[in-house]
């Protein structure tokens, strides 16, 4: 039994480590892909760095690609591109345990969202969904002693704010999960006991709405102030 185990999680990081590979592979129609696919995969790899620089110069990069990819392909193809990133980077990376996959989801979806593009709008439900279960994830124990160096505080910061970046949106369902997500963040500052950062995410939540949607935070203004 220990040995399947260890065999599942080996074959768990595999997929990890190879999912930017089979998606630039995807986008550019298979191994022979152009330079730009090249950079692609290495950028979303970098993505996961562990140093800040090469995580914002590959961040660049990806925003910088899918941008010609935008104005070049067809919205079809274009489509099969997002698609492609979505379920080999930003649905496995949302859903992993480590922490360094959790902030390059964040990263992605960020660049992604800033990219004007139609295809890219109608995922603001599906990016919202995986941010979501970043925060939770993240939004556990005691704030790091030192902040600067958390992974996890940076992932918390970088998944609301994009959190209150999709919520400036003119999207129909956008209404909807603001209103779900600051019910949510206020039941988590109305508990009795929550840990430190699960408050502290709330209150980020909060804030970039406050932010980026003004009237539709302003509903629960009262009992934001009540709980702090």
């Amino acid at each position: 039994a220990a040995a399947a185990v260890r065999a599942g999680r080996s074959t768990s990081c595999r997929a990890a480590r190879t999912a930017p590979r089979r998606m630039a592979e995807r986008a550019g129609g298979g191994h022979g892909g152009t330079s730009a696919q090249d950079v692609l995969q290495r950028s979303l790899e970098g993505l996961k760095s562990k140093d800040t620089e090469e995580r914002s110069v590959s961040a660049k990069k990806i925003r910088q690609y899918l941008e010609q990819e935008a104005r070049t392909r067809s919205r079809e193809s274009f489509s099969r591109v997002l698609n492609s990133i979505t379920a080999n980077c930003i649905e496995k990376w949302a859903n992993s345990s480590n922490a360094n996959d959790s902030l390059a989801c964040t990263l992605l979806i960020a660049e992604l969202v800033s990219i004007p593009s139609d295809e890219i709008a109608r995922k603001t439900v599906q990016f919202v969904n995986q941010l979501s279960i970043i925060i939770a994830q993240q939004a556990t124990g005691k704030i790091p002693s030192s902040p600067d160096s958390s992974s996890s505080l940076k992932t918390l910061e970088t998944a609301s704010h994009v959190l209150g970046k999709l919520a400036s949106s003119t999207a129909t369902a956008t209404s909807l999960f603001v209103e779900f997500e600051c019910k949510r963040a206020i039941e988590a500052l109305q508990e009795r006991n929550p840990s430190e950062m699960k408050r502290y995410a709330a209150v980020l939540v909060l804030k970039e709405f406050a932010i980026y949607s003004p009237t539709l935070f302003n509903i629960h203004s009262n009992d934001f102030f009540q709980c702090i």
